[in-house]
């Protein structure tokens, strides 16, 4: 779907804002500068930091420190990159890469940014700004959650469509995962046992998929044991955001 403001924009670029979050007043300099000076590259794309309700930062960057590559296409069809998920809010698009790609996808009732990247993906590759340039306000709840999910649903039928034998990644099962981690590390025990439980029932054989079940019904000492021995919290979809 191209929305009503692509089609009346008139500029190189388009940027996207959630509604929840907000812009520092550097982000479309230092989203726009690279891609000024690669006319190869399609999407820039940069960090952010994740405040809760009070505008306090709860979460300073979404990608680990020392992230510096841009996905490949096959990256984003396996969701299975450390630089992921690339949020809307921190990306600049050329506005011909996005028409190209026909918009966002009306089909899909949420995830369809993922898809977007992936179509962009085709068109060209991306470039990384490894700056936190948006705060994101990020809410969880049940709903929201079920909602994303949804979407992942027909996510997994749309990218089938699109680029057959190379989607080779069960998306709704990496979404599961990828709540199920999200939960965990929000203390959310019990939506984490059951959303990795859904996973497995769609990958039964997922050495990662078992391994976010086995932490989530960990007893609390020793998941926390676990984590010190990491040297870091676990992550959405097992390191995988």
């Amino acid at each position: 779907m191209i929305s009503a403001g692509a089609r009346v924009a008139t500029g190189e670029y388009l940027a996207f804002l959630d509604a929840d979050d907000a812009w520092l007043p550097e982000k479309l300099a230092r989203s726009v500068a690279p891609l000024e000076t690669d006319g190869d590259c399609v999407l820039a794309y940069h960090d952010a930091m994740e405040v809760d309700s009070r505008d306090a930062v709860v979460r300073p960057r979404y990608h680990a420190q020392g992230h510096t590559r841009p996905p490949t296409l096959e990256d984003l069809l396996r969701l299975r990159w450390a630089g992921w998920p690339i949020l809307p809010s921190n990306v600049v698009i050329r506005r011909d890469t996005y028409m190209r790609c026909g918009g966002f996808d009306e089909r899909l009732v949420s995830c369809e940014d993922i898809f977007l990247w992936m179509c962009a993906r085709e068109q060209g590759p991306f470039i990384y700004v490894p700056e936190s340039l948006t705060r994101r306000q990020f809410i969880p709840s049940a709903s929201r959650e079920e909602w994303y999910l949804e979407g992942a649903r027909v996510l997994d039928r749309v990218v089938r469509e699109r680029f057959g034998k190379r989607a080779r990644a069960n998306y709704f099962a990496e979404l599961l995962a990828y709540e199920s981690a999200r939960a965990l590390r929000r203390g959310d025990r019990k939506t984490a046992i059951v959303r990795a439980r859904r996973a497995i029932t769609l990958e039964p054989w997922n050495p990662r998929i078992l391994a976010l079940f086995a932490f989530s019904i960990m007893p609390g000492p020793a998941l926390r044991a676990v984590g010190r021995l990491m040297g870091r919290q676990l992550t959405p979809a097992m390191n995988n955001g």
